[in-house]
C-alpha cells in the first residue's frame, strides 16, 4: 500500500488585507506559502500583531483571504468550506475564565 504524499495543509500565495473605513489599510498576512505535510506538527511563533491568529483563521475559513489560496487535505476552504473543515480542528486563544467560573 502507498503512502499518501500529498501535503496536510497548502497555502499558496495567501494574503488578507483589512480595509477599515477611517484608516489606513491593514496588511495582517502578506503572500504566505507553505506546504504541511501529514502527520507533521507545526507552531506558528512571531511578536504581537503579527498576523498569527488571522493566518490560523484563514486556515479555518474563519475569513475570507484577500489572495491566495488554502487547502486543507486537497479541500479548497473557500469553495468546500464543509469538506475542509471535517478534516481540521482549531484552538484558538479564549479569555480566562472568571472566578468561580469553568474553562472549556
Amino acid at each position: 500500500m502507498e503512502a499518501d504524499l500529498s501535503p496536510a495543509i497548502e497555502i499558496d500565495g495567501l494574503s488578507k488585507t483589512y480595509r477599515p473605513q477611517t484608516s489606513a489599510p491593514v496588511h495582517a498576512v502578506v503572500h504566505v506559502t507553505l506546504s504541511v505535510p501529514a502527520g507533521q506538527e507545526v507552531g506558528i511563533l512571531g511578536p504581537n500583531a503579527a498576523g498569527k491568529t488571522t493566518l490560523l483563521k484563514l486556515i479555518a475559513g474563519m475569513v475570507r483571504p484577500t489572495a491566495g489560496h488554502v487547502q486543507v487535505q486537497g479541500h479548497d476552504v473557500v469553495r468546500e468550506r464543509a469538506l475542509a473543515l471535517r478534516q481540521l480542528g482549531v484552538a484558538l486563544e479564549a479569555r480566562p475564565a472568571r472566578l468561580g467560573q469553568t474553562s472549556i
